[in-house]
């Protein structure tokens, strides 16, 4: 068993074993690494993310258990593939942000502000879809913005703006494209 903690990937073992690395070891939604005998998990582990499909290491404790638990389903033939969406969440003095999905690279901001002070930030790629958000005090409604990563729908960017256009409703009345 090989336990690796910190921001660094500590793959030099993996290396020497002759497994593709890249800052991580790359695994595949059963967590094998290139060795199909050998698998990974946690924040060295480099695996396809959803809604984007990008491969990246998640170096959150959610993730490490998560992961863990679907290696050790994989090894017992029982598990099914694992493609996280990005989580992570902090408590900045009085302010909690919360983080879900893709919140770089090539996508646009949808600002929604909140009767409670807080704020949803949505980001929404090239065709509308909405591939991640950041909460700031967004509490209960930071719930319903997570589902609509989740389902990877389209919506306009004005209907997530419109602070009176409930997230619940939005979220239930538009269709998957997943």
């Amino acid at each position: 068993i090989v336990v690796a903690a910190g921001l660094i990937a500590s793959d030099e073992l993996a290396k020497k074993a002759g497994l593709d690395c890249n800052n991580g070891v790359f695994v595949d939604g059963q967590c094998r690494t290139s060795d199909p005998d050998i698998y990974a998990a946690g924040d060295v582990a480099i695996t396809r993310t959803l809604p984007a499909g990008t491969q990246m290491r998640l170096e959150s404790w959610q993730n490490a258990q998560d992961q863990g638990i679907a290696a050790a389903m994989s090894i017992l033939n029982t598990g099914k593939d694992y493609y996280p969406i990005p989580l992570l969440w902090s408590e900045q003095f009085d302010r909690r942000i919360q983080i879900f999905g893709h919140v770089n690279g090539n996508v646009r901001l949808a600002l929604r502000q909140l009767a409670s002070d807080g704020s949803l930030h949505f980001y929404l790629n090239e065709d509308d879809m909405i591939v991640g958000v950041i909460g700031v005090n967004a509490g209960r409604d930071f719930r319903f913005a997570r589902q609509l990563v989740e389902r990877a729908v389209k919506i306009l960017p004005a209907d997530l703006v419109d602070a009176g256009k409930s997230l619940k409703q939005l979220s239930d009345s538009v269709a998957v494209t997943l």
